[in-house]
């Protein structure tokens, strides 16, 4: 028995399950000495016996947000659409190369604490990965055959979303060099 002003939880764990099926497309064309490669995934993820709800209050307190209470679900948690491409053209003594890769939106949680009026776990962070296309260029310039110039740019269009979960928000990088062979 509980005395006035304790709160019992018990926590067990679930028969969660996850199922994820997808289908991936890639070609690479040469045309002469000209690459171009593309792919793109389609992929779903479905969670079967799924709880938000990994306590079991009392259920005088909250009778319907207990580990019994699930459900099939399909996730948020990876994208459900991405993929990439590249073209390299080599021009005598340049060279130019593009490529990119995009996805479109998903979700990720961090921590979870217990929420004190429903007995359910809140998300305290949650992250709203935002979908996004990126885009890289690089040219470079063959003085000699030891000798080359090049300009680099990663993510020239911008994009300032995180990647995943927690990390730094990426920026727009460009280099610029001489790469000198002896």
């Amino acid at each position: 028995l509980s005395q006035q002003g304790e709160w019992n939880v018990v926590f067990e764990n679930v028969d969660l399950q996850s199922k994820q099926s997808g289908a991936t497309v890639a070609a690479t064309v040469m045309i002469g000495r000209v690459a171009l490669k593309s792919s793109v995934t389609y992929q779903k993820t479905t969670l079967k016996n799924y709880t938000p709800y990994n306590a079991d209050p009392h259920p005088i307190f909250a009778p319907v947000f207990n580990s019994n209470n699930v459900s099939n679900v399909e996730s948020e948690f990876a994208p459900n659409i991405f993929g990439g491409f590249s073209a390299n053209v080599p021009l005598k003594k340049w060279n130019v190369n593009v490529s990119g890769y995009g996805y479109n939106k998903y979700e990720l949680s961090g921590l979870n604490s217990l929420h004190l009026v429903n007995g359910g776990l809140k998300p305290v962070d949650i992250e709203n990965i935002r979908g996004k296309v990126l885009l890289n260029a690089n040219v470079s310039y063959n003085f000699s055959a030891g000798v080359k110039a090049y300009l680099n740019g990663r993510n020239i269009t911008g994009a300032n979303s995180r990647e995943a979960y927690g990390t730094d928000r990426i920026g727009t990088m460009l280099f610029a060099g001489i790469h000198i062979e002896f």
